[in-house]
């Protein structure tokens, strides 16, 4: 404890002598202290403020994630009545709000779950394609919310493809979002066996998912 508050004390001060008043401002010149946060460092850390000011300086603030969101600084200003109160509105456009997959007919197969983040890496798929493919291949991608009827987010084919007899294309279907507003789903000819090794095959799409 001894030396968290002989460190914190430190912070303090040299807090105190960095600012736009250019000069070292003294623990007795402070009108405020605002205290945030929680947890047992919380505990060391209000411990070692009362040790540097009065307790008519310090005020305790419990709503730490208002001051995480709308910043520290700006929420001690606000309370304090030297600027005016300000409502932010923060969305988390990290996790994806529904399932997106590929769809051809009744079948729908998931690229990216609805209860991860777009930055995260998704597992590849392998989708075995059970007609037969004679260069071309059409499919839907789409996103399933529950609740809502299932959205198209864009109508995709695959062109070039090797020709091959019923069930013998195996497609690797990869998706790598760039924003949390536009994915790419790479697609790969993977073969089948010895007597339809991989081709090489690659293509790349593009897909708007908002």
């Amino acid at each position: 404890m001894t030396p968290y508050v002989q460190d914190f004390e430190c912070l303090i001060l040299d807090a105190l002598g960095k600012n736009i008043a250019m000069r070292k401002i003294p623990p007795r010149d402070v009108d405020v202290v605002l205290c945030t946060g929680g947890g047992f460092e919380m505990l060391w850390a209000r411990e070692a403020v009362a040790g540097m000011f009065a307790s008519s300086q310090i005020h305790l603030y419990k709503n730490t994630k208002l001051a995480v969101a709308e910043g520290a600084a700006w929420v001690a200003a606000t309370i304090l009545g030297v600027a005016n109160g300000q409502s932010i509105m923060i969305e988390d456009n990290h996790q994806l709000d529904g399932d997106i997959g590929i769809k051809c007919g009744d079948d729908f197969l998931p690229l990216a779950l609805g209860d991860t983040y777009w930055w995260q890496p998704h597992e590849p798929k392998l989708v075995m394609v059970t007609g037969k493919v004679s260069g071309e291949l059409g499919f839907m991608v789409t996103k399933r919310i529950p609740g809502e009827t299932e959205h198209v987010l864009a109508s995709a084919k695959l062109t070039g493809l090797p020709t091959r007899p019923k069930g013998t294309t195996r497609l690797r279907f990869g998706v790598d979002f760039m924003s949390d507003t536009c994915m790419k789903i790479n697609v790969s000819d993977i073969g089948f066996g010895e007597l339809f090794p991989k081709s090489g095959y690659q293509q790349e799409i593009i897909v708007q998912t908002a």
